[in-house]
């Protein structure tokens, strides 16, 4: 169970509960105060496929200079 615990609280530290209380104070001044934002669809999407193709692709090129390497 110290185990877990210490596995859990390198992931979870104060720097989370920081980022995470501001994201909840922004979201609610927003919700108060009536602020939006209209973003474009093509910005969103080129922010969130763009890494993940990147990831994809520099992890066939990883595992495939692995499995071409020599025994």
């Amino acid at each position: 169970m110290k185990r877990v615990l210490s596995s859990f609280f390198l992931i979870i530290n104060y720097k989370t509960l920081i980022v995470t209380a501001l994201s909840v104070i922004s979201t609610y001044a927003c919700y108060h105060y009536g602020l939006t934002a209209r973003f474009p669809d093509m910005l969103v999407g080129v922010a969130i496929v763009f890494p993940v193709v990147f990831s994809i692709g520099s992890a066939y090129n990883r595992r495939g200079n692995g499995s071409s390497a020599p025994v």
